[in-house]
């Protein structure tokens, strides 16, 4: 058994980032949190031809979203230690982006969540693409907004965007046959396929807890899980924050009241924020339906009531901002 995660299941988007970039095309990979856009653009980037391409690495992150030219403070020059963003450091910026060995060089910017851009960042990018020296191979979290000038990138053809799904039941028992060293039982992948919905994230989180724990074991050559499934060893809560981060305030409410407070009745968060969030998140898989007796039921996805109470005792001291919108909804009514 190793504890490296392979990178399997992704040939088709390879092949069709490669093929794209060697033709001058930008690429923009989106898809849910987990799905394993990040490790993908890592592929590409560390495959890209050295004689070729100049590849350029770039990370947008949360904290450094509101400081501007956060995502490229490591291309201004050493010699320009004070803070202050102005036409000379973004001169600066934009060509130290645009420079390359040679002519017959082309830039890759590999951009990983560029939705978390700052705006000085992204305005530069977008600038660097346009000189016609630079190709953007970047990730984008879906569903959720990008700053204006990211979405300029696929308005003005600058990159074409490629969907990343979570992997099919193939590709997931691949992954596990490399992680784990050998195949895994039928019935074993079926169930693992099924309550992580092909999302590598919430997979590696589930399959490191079951090694830990020792719930995973090999019979007859064939890796079996023994364990009970409504026992699992998952941080369903911290895979929770990190799918729904960037969602819009009313997903985000939605999410937040069910996973805190299930079983919901699905009209309580309708009532919050509208039929149309509620609808919406159960169609991206951010919440299901428990339809019984008449009555319909709103849940965490694929998690057993185990886990979601697991979730709801690491809730923080201050409740989010859903749950204090929904205490204020029952108090007024």
């Amino acid at each position: 058994m190793v504890h490296a995660w392979p990178f399997v299941g992704r040939s088709i988007e390879v092949g069709r980032v490669t093929a794209a970039l060697a033709e001058g095309r930008g690429m923009l990979l989106e898809g849910a949190a987990g799905v394993g856009k990040s490790r993908l653009l890592r592929e590409i980037a560390g495959q890209q031809d050295a004689g070729t391409f100049t590849v350029k690495r770039v990370y947008a992150t949360e904290a450094m979203s509101a400081i501007p030219l956060g995502a490229l403070a490591e291309f201004l020059p050493h010699q320009e230690p004070h803070g202050v963003v102005g036409a000379q450091e973004l001169n600066l910026v934009l060509d130290s982006l645009v420079e390359r060995p040679s002519s017959v060089h082309q830039v890759v910017l590999a951009i990983d969540d560029m939705q978390l851009l700052d705006t000085t960042s992204a305005d530069l990018v977008l600038r660097a693409t346009r000189t016609g020296h630079v190709l953007v191979l970047g990730t984008r979290r879906t569903p959720g907004i990008v700053p204006d000038s990211v979405a300029e990138l696929w308005k003005r053809d600058l990159v074409t965007r490629i969907p990343v799904p979570p992997l099919d039941r193939s590709q997931t028992d691949h992954l596990l046959a490399g992680v784990l060293g050998g195949r895994v039982e039928g019935r074993t992948g079926n169930r693992l396929w099924q309550l992580t919905e092909g999302n590598v994230l919430t997979l590696r989180e589930l399959v490191d807890g079951l090694r830990d724990s020792g719930e995973v074991s090999q019979v007859g050559g064939l890796w079996h899980w023994s364990g009970d499934m409504t026992r699992l060893h998952i941080d369903v809560f911290s895979v929770l924050e990190e799918r729904v981060r960037n969602l819009p305030d009313n997903l985000r409410t939605v999410v937040e009241i069910v996973a805190l407070a299930e079983p919901v009745d699905y009209g309580m968060p309708v009532g919050l924020v509208g039929k149309y969030a509620v609808t919406s998140a159960e169609d991206q898989k951010l919440i299901q339906a428990d339809r019984r007796r008449q009555r319909r039921d709103l849940r965490p996805p694929r998690v057993r009531r185990g886990g979601a109470e697991h979730a709801t005792r690491r809730t923080p001291p201050r409740r989010p901002r859903g749950i204090r919108r929904a205490d204020q909804h029952a108090a007024a009514g």
